[in-house]
């Protein structure tokens, strides 16, 4: 998952540098709002996931967007059958 989003990332800068999580998008990288609309719309796009806008603002570094996504695509919980219940 990470390294897709290195690829995306890299792609959208059109460029082969190393991309590390303690990056940060607008500072290090030189992501304008464009970019970032961009990123996030290929990402959720990608992942079928949903960033929301405030979300979105929070999201400053490379690893903040690993840990997003990361959430995102974290398997839910199986609820445990609840007593008295039987299984098939």
């Amino acid at each position: 998952m990470r390294e897709l989003i290195n690829t995306t990332i890299q792609h959208i800068l059109d460029t082969r540098r190393g991309i590390t999580a303690n990056q940060m998008l607008v500072e290090d990288l030189g992501f304008d709002s464009l970019k970032l609309f961009r990123l996030i719309t290929l990402l959720e796009d990608e992942h079928d996931i949903a960033i929301s806008f405030r979300d979105a603002q929070r999201i400053r570094t490379v690893g903040d967007l690993y840990a997003f996504v990361e959430v995102w695509l974290a398997p839910l919980p199986t609820p445990k059958p609840t007593e008295g219940t039987r299984r098939p």
